[in-house]
């Protein structure tokens, strides 16, 4: 795993599920180390596929993807390199701070609690949640994810739609938090949200 924040590069990407049409074709772009790009666009345009791209879960049909010196079609998992949050994570039974350690499981109790602080949350952390995420709002589902991305000590950071379903009120709340959460690393936000995109350096329209 990288010490520093890799740069990234696409070149001429292409992205196609079995026996749909292309999801992406030609998909060029350079991000410098530690940058923050926000990928805006309608669904269905490819902004999570790319995402995906880095945990395996979306197939590199064409092109390559460079991350520092490494290239994806070589190192197909990169997992240990990311920190990632998506719209509905992984919730087990257990109390929210197991809940937050699943991200690192030797992190010591002190480092999950310093990352539930600077995920903005302020109650009990031993707290019972089920495996439907009872007892967590949807807010607090997106803090649980970026919690987790404060925890893990990975130099790359993905974010899919963090501000999905979200009021104006807890959009606000999280932004400071996920500019935080970037801070060191390169970062790649899938968003329809313009106030997060405001937080990026580089925004890019699918």
């Amino acid at each position: 795993v990288p010490v520093i924040a890799p740069a990234i590069a696409f070149r001429d990407v292409a992205i196609a599920y079995e026996a749909g049409a292309p999801v992406l074709t030609g998909f060029n772009l350079d991000i410098a180390p530690g940058a923050t790009v926000a990928l805006l666009g309608a669904s269905g345009s490819g902004k999570s596929s790319l995402l995906h791209l880095f945990l395996g879960l979306s197939p590199l049909s064409g092109g390559e993807v460079e991350v520092g010196d490494v290239r994806l079609s070589d190192h197909p998992d990169l997992t240990a390199w990311i920190a990632f949050a998506g719209q509905a994570p992984v919730v087990v039974p257990g109390t929210l701070a197991e809940n937050i350690a699943l991200a690192w499981r030797a992190a010591p109790s002190s480092r999950v609690m310093e990352a539930a602080a600077r995920a903005g949350f302020t109650g009990d952390l031993n707290r019972v949640i089920d495996e439907r995420g009872g007892g967590l709002s949807g807010g607090e589902r997106r803090r649980l994810g970026l919690a987790r991305a404060f925890l893990k000590p990975a130099p790359l950071l993905l974010l899919d739609e963090p501000m999905a379903n979200l009021d104006a009120a807890s959009e606000a709340a999280l932004l400071p938090i996920i500019r935080a959460a970037a801070e060191g690393r390169t970062t790649l936000i899938a968003t329809h949200s313009e106030a997060v995109a405001d937080l990026a350096d580089v925004v890019v329209r699918l």
